[in-house]
């Protein structure tokens, strides 16, 4: 049958790069899962073949059982010849042997035959924060929509604010001409201003109604033109 270097290929004093290469050059070639659709004859050939493959590959790639066949292969040539040699050797060798179906991917690293597809590796410094991330969008979610329901009871009070006369404040009433004239002369017409309540003239709005509801007692209605509300100013 010969040697585990007979069988792989190599000479006895062949490097370990020697000897891996080897191997996985034979395990391309006889490996029963890479003969697709061979006769069942060819696969039990290839079964076997593979067998002692991996049987020497075993044997010669482990440096310490390499040493101790080395031994044992000496001792059996220098007794017994060539062929004693390669069974007692074969046998040392044998209790380390492996599955005849073992895959050339089950290899001792470094050896590997699949293709570079791309390293998997474990997360990075940045998924540490992810969690931290979605923790924070919660929690500006949530003061939104907190914010966004408050504000609903303040419409009113926003409206109101805008109000040209809000109650408290002070306004001054004017006079000005229409653009029509008929024969009693220009037509006068009041407008209402905010103004500061030191201002001359100036009144403050005690309270606005509609019309005709009645301005409180000590104040004076003014219609607000273009309205039917009126404003009931008082003194400053």
């Amino acid at each position: 049958m010969g040697t585990h270097y007979d069988v792989l290929g190599v000479r006895g004093d062949a490097s370990v790069e020697e000897i891996r290469s080897a191997y996985l050059d034979l395990a391309r070639r006889y490996h029963p899962d890479r003969l697709g659709s061979a006769s069942p004859v060819d696969r039990a050939r290839a079964e076997a073949r593979m067998r002692r493959v991996n049987e020497a590959w075993d044997v010669l790639g482990d440096p310490a059982g390499r040493r101790t066949y080395d031994l044992l292969l000496a001792d059996a040539t220098s007794a017994d010849g060539p062929t004693t040699a390669a069974t007692g050797a074969g046998a040392a060798g044998g209790a380390r042997s492996r599955p005849p179906h073992r895959s050339p991917d089950e290899m001792p690293r470094p050896v590997d035959l699949r293709p570079a597809t791309g390293a998997r590796h474990g997360p990075g410094p940045l998924t540490a924060f992810v969690p931290i991330v979605l923790i924070l969008a919660v929690l500006v979610a949530i003061l939104v929509i907190t914010a966004y329901a408050g504000g609903g009871g303040d419409e009113g009070a926003g409206v109101d604010s805008a109000e040209p006369y809000p109650v408290g404040s002070c306004v001054a009433v004017v006079f000005s001409t229409a653009g029509a004239v008929d024969e009693r002369g220009a037509q006068a017409r009041p407008s209402i201003v905010p103004a500061p309540c030191s201002r001359p003239g100036a009144s403050r709005v005690v309270a606005r109604v509609p019309v005709p509801v009645s301005c409180p007692a000590g104040s004076v209605a003014q219609l607000i033109p273009d309205t039917e509300e009126a404003l009931c100013l008082g003194v400053p």
